[in-house]
């Protein structure tokens, strides 16, 4: 591999990502968030609440209004004092899509609103002194609707069942007789489960409504007595997710009330105190996040634990945007919408995992220390090791993000010698050779330092550029100056000549071994070869001296495929290896066939279990002889 571009680096590390195992990607990455509008399209980019509606509409609330965004266009709602069937409030706190397709809009200080798609017109449901059938209190925090129609309303002094057909207010009151208290009353969450079980969360704690008696009974858990409930979302499995203000977050399984609450791993998520939730959503089957302050904290549904965080960074533009994540939506396509306050609405696609990118991050844990990546091995402990160009190596784990760091340090014996590793590989025996500027140096594993390889040791050049551990334990070494094999036995690094005598004298880009133990050399002066036993390299040659394919001379980039096929990459662009008779190379020029011919395809080359070819600029599929960048 020779030393890249940076417009590449980072895609290296989602290339070779592409051919781990499946579990490799699990958190590995930064997830992808979209910005939709801006703050005069959403008053001051704050969402306190989201809903889609039956035409696929998204309604977002705000404390200055209420929005409806087609895709295309937004459309602000306000209050007109002059029209009685204008919006009732301006600080939007709940929305509902009932049923019947309208829109349940609850505010902080006027009640709720009524939308109505058939006319246009907002009809308004508040409190009244003198009337016992209206609303307890103006300032609502929750909706629900329940298998009748009904709508279920928690204010700040009451919960409240209002009848859409007429517009009447059941009020809920002394749900639990005499031990009522006040901060019962006061209701910030609601959900309506499939069973028909109406969930409360109020400031003192959870209570439950049976869908069989219309009964009301506590969730008897201390850890949630007297608590304030500030979410309540159901998982795909059933469970009900409960978010507090003060002591975390819980998984209640519904039959028999039991709640687990979801640990904080200090280690993988050093940032989180307590996994709080203002919000909940389950982009997937396997996770839930977790809104609150600071960002997204994602659980893994597995175990109930805490994965990672996602957390805010102004340096990466297609980062979560909010630093108080307060409402979620996952729409009828599957996208998850995010909304709170200053980040405005953003989008995020979880089907959409593909591809991830690690970033250079300072101000976060477990990111890269360098944004230019050089170098990745995978190591055979899982661990993935990235080969920076300024600062040594980062070593990640494929859970947990970056974990250690192998920094430069010339001053003191058994140190990396020179931070820019521009190869990486791994012998039989477990020690991993690091390929710098300024020579070469194995790490040994059970001591954790280094060990100087130089031109003492008969290593060659003084810039390693790529190099291949041998099945045999041995090491091939591709440098500024030609190529050589370190010697697992004695520890020497002996120069591989060209046929006729001395180095190949040009700098190595690129190595590959065949299944036959035929080493491939691609360099600044074309493709060698070192057949099976053989002291010294021949030269490739092609077939047709003229031929147009290799007329660049240079190979930048080779692969051997899963299938044992060799791909070359020149300056002319990629070519397959049709046959070898071992003097001389013919070529299915793939780049000049497919009319992007006469520029490198991407010099590093990857496959996937498709047979597809990756570069960071393009895709090449064999099976259906089409590429796309």
């Amino acid at each position: 591999m020779r030393p890249m571009r940076s417009a590449l680096r980072l895609l290296l590390v989602l290339l070779a990502l592409a051919a781990a195992p499946a579990w490799a990607t699990l958190d590995l990455g930064d997830a992808h968030f979209e910005s939709v509008g801006d703050a005069d399209s959403i008053p001051d980019n704050n969402v306190t609440a989201l809903a889609q509606d039956h035409d696929g509409f998204l309604w977002i609330g705000t404390p200055n209004g209420l929005v409806r965004y087609d895709g295309y266009r937004f459309r602000r709602f306000a209050r007109d004092p002059r029209d009685p069937e204008s919006l009732g409030g301006v600080f939007i706190r709940a929305l509902l899509i009932a049923r019947d397709g309208r829109l349940w809009v609850g505010t902080d200080a006027d009640g709720v609103s009524v939308y109505d798609p058939a006319n246009g017109r907002f009809t308004r449901h508040g409190h009244r002194d003198d009337q016992d059938d209206s609303l307890s209190h103006n300032q609502v925090r929750a909706l629900a609707e329940d298998a009748d129609g009904s709508i279920w309303v928690g204010t700040r002094a009451g919960l409240d069942r209002l009848d859409p057909l007429n517009g009447r207010v059941q009020r809920q009151t002394q749900r639990f007789g005499a031990a009522t208290i006040d901060t019962d009353e006061r209701v910030f969450a609601l959900l309506y489960d499939r069973r028909g079980d109406l969930w409360i969360g109020s400031w003192n704690g959870l209570a439950r409504r049976s869908a069989a008696d219309g009964s009301y009974s506590r969730i008897e858990d201390t850890r949630l007595a007297g608590q304030l409930i500030m979410s309540l979302y159901e998982l795909a499995d059933g469970r009900i997710g409960v978010g507090t203000a003060q002591v975390g977050s819980f998984l209640i399984t519904p039959e028999t009330a039991a709640a687990m609450a979801i640990p904080i791993d200090l280690e993988r998520t050093p940032s989180a105190t307590e996994a709080l939730a203002l919000a909940m959503i389950q982009p997937r089957e396997d996770e839930l996040w977790l809104g609150s302050f600071g960002g997204i904290t994602v659980v893994d549904l597995a175990s109930g634990r805490v994965r990672r965080q996602i957390v805010p960074d102004a340096a990466v533009p297609s980062s979560l945007a909010h630093t108080q994540v307060r409402t979620f939506l996952k729409d009828r396509a599957g996208m998850i919408w995010i909304g709170g306050y200053s980040g405005g609405l953003q989008q995020h696609d979880p089907a959409n995992d593909a591809i991830s990118v690690l970033h250079h991050r300072p101000s976060q844990p477990g990111t890269l220390a360098n944004p230019s990546i050089s170098s990745i091995l995978e190591l055979d402990t899982g661990d993935i090791w990235l080969g920076t160009r300024e600062q040594g190596i980062d070593v990640l784990d494929p859970k947990r993000g970056v974990i250690s760091s192998l920094r430069p340090d010339r001053q003191h014996p058994g140190g990396l010698g020179n931070g820019m590793v521009l190869s990486l590989a791994q012998v039989r025996d477990g020690s991993v050779f690091a390929g710098t500027l300024a020579g070469m140096f194995r790490y040994r594993p059970a001591s954790r330092d280094f060990e100087a390889i130089d031109s003492e040791r008969g290593l060659l050049g003084s810039t390693v550029r790529c190099l291949l551990a041998d099945p045999g334990g041995d090491l091939w070494i591709g440098s500024n100056a030609g190529l050589s094999r370190w010697n697992a036995l004695t520890g020497a690094v002996a120069t591989i000549p060209v046929a006729g005598g001395g180095a190949l004298a040009a700098d190595v880009n690129a190595l590959a071994l065949d299944p036959d133990g035929r080493l491939w050399v691609g360099s600044t002066v074309g493709l060698h070869v070192l057949e099976p036993g053989a002291a010294s390299l021949i030269a490739a040659n092609p077939d047709d001296p003229g031929i147009e394919e290799l007329s660049g001379g240079s190979v930048v980039g080779l692969l051997l495929d899963r299938r044992g096929q060799l791909w070359i990459d020149t300056a002319n662009g990629l070519s397959r290896l049709r046959n070898w008779d071992g003097q001389h190379a013919q070529w299915d020029a793939v780049s000049l066939r497919l009319g992007i011919g006469g520029r490198p395809f991407g010099a590093n080359l990857l496959d996937d279990d498709q047979g597809r070819i990756w570069t960071q600029l393009y895709i090449y599929d064999p099976a259906a002889t089409a590429c796309r960048s």
